[in-house]
């Protein structure tokens, strides 16, 4: 067991950078877990889909995941209701059944051909209705399920963020958080960390990219290598929302002796050494901007259709990965501009210190 963070080693902290519940958002990384073993995470395998079984056994190798953390079946559903109904129990079922349910805090999906639930008129939003969920936020979302079901709002509060920098606590999906911190109050909420390893459908992810993507993260894992912080200062006022906060940010990272810098433009090109990219653009062109993404590095472009694989016309987020990103972020369903449900720029001044990208 590793002890204490390091940029790509997991030190659970009670804080993340995603203010409102990500019912819309897909994540896709190569994570590391908690203590520095596969023990924490449960590694979902489709095993009627050839790739799902291919990548989520070579992950599970990769990364040391226990054989009674293994749960071979489809984690798709006609909506999500079927999945709130049928799949949940049945998954939280299995690890009650295994003995793991008491540290198991992350749920790890091999590529399926599932990575959205149809999920009309549970989330209220007066500027565009919500109708879809994300298959991993489906499971970040299993503890709360019935009280989503019943109806929310858009602004639905995420309750393991916090405005400020708590302690150290260690994670626990066993936990009960309110307002960022450990409660055992009746208003604190649990959670998972959900997590799609790939896609590999058309306008995803290859299976030798995805597997190129999880032996460059592993490879990462605690050597803190020294690179640069992108924030970038684009010309879409839409997708730029998050420009304002990026000053505070790179003083924070810089102050701990990192090295993070705010650019004008859409991508930092001919950059050689970014361990993270920020920026808000419906389009780019990777290989055009000549950059090096660092192993380990999240890179996410705010936009309304990152994680929708289906030709919107925007870039999904599944070029950062081919471009060398070990994680990324994006919306499945029209999320608006509202900061919240996006990746924050605190994100990466939690990644420097040592947290992993499931709870930043």
């Amino acid at each position: 067991m590793k002890i204490g963070p390091s940029l790509r080693d997991l030190a659970i902290r009670p804080r993340t950078a995603r203010g409102l519940i990500a019912l819309a958002t897909i994540t896709a990384a190569a994570l590391a877990f908690a203590g520095g073993t596969g023990e924490n995470v449960a590694l979902i395998i489709d095993p009627t889909d050839r790739d799902s079984l291919y990548l989520g056994n070579y992950y599970k190798n990769a990364r040391n995941i226990p054989d009674s953390n293994i749960l071979y079946y489809d984690s798709g559903a006609t909506n999500w209701d079927q999945f709130r109904t049928v799949h949940l129990p049945a998954f939280q079922a299995a690890l009650e059944q295994r003995g793991i349910s008491d540290h198991v805090d992350f749920v790890v999906l091999a590529p399926v051909d599932t990575y959205r639930l149809s999920a009309p008129g549970y989330v209220s939003d007066s500027c565009f209705a919500v109708t879809r969920f994300s298959i991993s936020s489906a499971y970040t979302m299993a503890f709360i399920s019935d009280v989503v079901a019943g109806g929310v709002a858009q602004s639905y509060r995420n309750n393991y963020y916090s405005n400020f920098d708590p302690a150290a606590t260690a994670f626990s999906s066993t936990t009960g958080w309110l307002n960022g911190n450990a409660s055992t109050s009746g208003s604190a909420q649990r959670y998972y960390i959900g997590c799609l390893l790939g896609y590999t459908r058309e306008f995803g992810n290859t299976v030798d990219e995805l597997k190129t993507m999880i032996d460059r993260s592993v490879a990462a894992d605690g050597t803190r290598p020294s690179g640069t912080f992108y924030f970038m200062n684009t010309t879409d006022t839409a997708r730029n929302v998050r420009a304002a906060s990026y000053p505070a940010i790179v003083t924070a990272i810089n102050g701990r002796g990192g090295n993070a810098v705010i650019q004008n433009g859409v991508l930092p090109s001919g950059a050689q050494d970014a361990l993270g990219i920020m920026t808000g653009i419906a389009n780019f062109d990777l290989p055009a901007a000549n950059i090096n993404i660092l192993p380990g590095a999240f890179c996410d472009h705010l936009t309304s259709f990152a994680g929708t694989f289906a030709g919107t016309g925007q870039t999904p987020l599944s070029r950062w990965i081919t471009g060398g990103a070990s994680g990324s972020s994006g919306a499945v369903d029209e999320p608006c501009n509202y900061t919240g449900k996006f990746v924050s720029s605190r994100f990466h001044s939690f990644y420097q210190q040592g947290l992993s990208p499931g709870e930043c």
